[in-house]
């Protein structure tokens, strides 16, 4: 590095004539001071090594204190996947660094020691090939061979997680199969060995994409710096003496447990959408009395009249009989939707990656005060659950959920705001603004349990 965190200690000087690149460096009294303690702490002999922040900017957000993300230099493949994983962790101020890690794919150091808790990263078909050679049951006995040393021993107060991306019903090829046909491991497999998980001592988080991952394992972060200074988590080892320690530990430390105390762990980060829907699932018990006798009512009308009704509420007017009476029973749309549809105007569909950008905005910003950048949204985005597809992308081709942006960012009004590549709800006119539509596809999205937003939405 060639500034420290207050001052300089290298200054970088232009001689054309001295080098071929024409650059050259002179060492600054802060910087010659610095030199001086490292040669004198060197001649004290070998220190161990501790983290040493990969970030691109000279600044780290102030939410990771003095935490630091390690991930294994083989994670996502190595290559360009690791890359592009280091770029999210730059673009959004993580410290990380990556090193060569003998067990599981994250680990965090709070300082120089490592903080009790082990982040395996799988996607559903690294599961599948995990079953098929055998890595699946080496790597959790290996895991609950470390949770032994970094918890305390037979305590094991150390927290051991799965974070499972993707989705295993797209990943199949011919025959079922998960990820490769000579794998032999079918869709059932797979959510049986992901299910079983909780019972041998796991606790299992789950995203959609990479990118979703990596905020996930962010939020991990900030968790485990506020464990740290309340007091609540050790960091007793260095690295070097954890895997020293792990390598004499005895093989029955890695068995499945037996204690139930030790079975089915809380979760790493709680999400609130759980609780959420339950509140939901309770308010629509309430109104189950009351439909039935309304679907008395709407069964006495003829097939065309109901037709008609469903066309006023902006719902399908295709089926049986059944499936019109039924659309009629369910809430009606927020008007605001109905009547932007009736003027062939723009209405984010659901669901969609358009429909996760407008609720996105709406989240980060209930108050269309703060233009946001692309980065923010689209993170956020991925994480309401709100789009079909991932909204970072699959990687088969150019497009991914940004693509959209300007079917919302035209029309007469505009539903967003764009000033220096910031976005922004827009909020006139009022009652037809972009902010009036993002509440109302909001709702539309809890109704159809798809944001996981957390939040309460009366619907």
């Amino acid at each position: 590095n060639v500034v420290s965190d207050r001052d300089e200690l290298i200054k970088e000087r232009k001689r054309k004539n001295e080098c071929q690149s024409g650059f050259v460096y002179e060492l600054l009294d802060t910087g010659r001071n610095a030199a001086m303690r490292l040669k004198a702490d060197l001649a004290l002999g070998v220190a161990p090594l501790g983290p040493m922040r990969q970030l691109a900017s000279d600044t780290v957000d102030e939410a990771y204190g003095n935490v630091t993300l390690s991930m294994d230099f083989r994670e996502g493949g190595g290559a360009k996947t690791l890359h592009d994983m280091c770029n999210f962790l730059n673009q959004h101020q993580i410290p990380y660094v990556v090193r060569n890690l003998k067990i599981s794919d994250y680990v965090f150091f709070v300082g120089n020691n490592l903080a009790p808790l082990l982040i395996e990263r799988k996607s559903v078909e690294d599961v599948a090939s995990s079953l098929s050679d055998g890595r699946w049951e080496r790597q959790q006995r290996n895991m609950r061979k470390a949770q032994y040393v970094l918890g305390g021993g037979e305590e094991r107060r150390c927290d051991i997680c799965y974070l499972i991306e993707g989705d295993v019903n797209r990943q199949t090829v011919h025959g079922g199969y998960v990820g490769r046909r000579a794998w032999g491991k079918t869709i059932d497999d797979v959510n049986r060995a992901i299910e079983s998980l909780p019972s041998l001592g796991f606790s299992v988080m789950k995203t959609r994409t990479k990118e979703g991952s990596l905020h996930k394992i962010s939020r991990v972060a900030r968790e485990v710096l506020w464990k740290a200074r309340n007091g609540s988590i050790d960091c007793n080892f260095s690295y070097d003496e954890f895997i020293k320690a792990v390598k004499i530990v005895g093989n029955e430390k890695g068995d499945p447990p037996t204690d139930e105390k030790h079975k089915y762990p809380a979760p790493i980060i709680f999400d609130q959408n759980e609780q959420a829907e339950v509140t939901r699932d309770d308010c629509h018990n309430e109104l189950v009395n009351d439909n039935k006798e309304m679907e008395i009512e709407l069964k006495k009308h003829a097939v065309a009249t109901l037709k008609e009704m469903c066309k006023q509420r902006d719902e399908k007017m295709t089926g049986t009989k059944q499936d019109l009476i039924t659309r009629l029973l369910i809430p009606r749309k927020p008007e605001i939707l109905i009547t932007r549809k009736r003027r062939n105007q723009y209405v984010p569909k659901l669901p969609s990656c358009n429909a996760a950008l407008i609720c996105a905005l709406l989240l980060l910003d209930e108050t269309c005060t703060k233009p946001l950048k692309k980065e923010e949204i689209m993170k956020m985005a991925e994480e309401t659950g709100v789009s079909k597809d991932p909204m970072f992308g699959n990687g088969k081709s150019w497009y991914d959920g940004w693509s959209g942006i300007k079917e919302m960012t035209g029309g007469d009004p505009p539903l967003i705001s764009v000033v220096k590549r910031k976005y922004m709800l827009t909020t006139q006119p009022h009652g037809a603004a972009g902010i009036d539509v993002a509440r109302a596809v909001h709702l539309m999205a809890h109704r159809k349990k798809l944001c996981r937003c957390g939040g309460y939405i009366q619907t």
